[in-house]
């Protein structure tokens, strides 16, 4: 179980890390490169991956997911602060317009990542996971 979970993290970090290619994805004239595709696919390809390796591992076993809930755990109450401050990066960078392009890529990183981590840590999956790993009961 927790292979799996672990491999769902990966694929959403590489979709989180696609906004990385972008300022490399145009050249001079405003002309979109292979980068450009590669980031776009790596994107997609992380998302949908993450969510197919996440519901088809764990579909079976947790019938709803918990959407609702923050900072349920030390993990997710991180993630959560994460999501919360970079909401808050983006919306300025956004509005005020003149901010590096390096705050305003690495707001954008850390909002898909912390976004797609509240949804997994969250999650029954890695409470049960969590609280395997510290001798606790699990769900049934």
């Amino acid at each position: 179980m927790k292979q799996r979970f672990l491999l769902a993290a990966a694929a959403f970090f590489l979709s989180a890390a696609s906004v990385w290619f972008v300022p490399a994805a145009f050249d001079e004239n405003g002309s979109m490169n292979g980068l450009a595709y590669a980031a776009g696919a790596l994107f997609w390809v992380g998302l949908l991956g993450g969510t197919a390796v996440y519901v088809l591992s764990f579909r079976k076993k947790y019938k709803r997911p918990n959407v609702l809930k923050f900072f349920s755990n030390g993990a997710a109450l991180v993630s959560d602060g994460v999501l919360l401050i970079s909401a808050g990066v983006t919306g300025y960078a956004a509005y005020a317009g003149n901010v590096e392009r390096t705050v305003i890529l690495g707001a954008i990183f850390f909002l898909l990542l912390s976004l797609y981590f509240h949804f997994l840590l969250n999650g029954q999956v890695f409470t049960d996971i969590v609280g395997k790993r510290k001798g606790k009961g699990n769900r049934t």
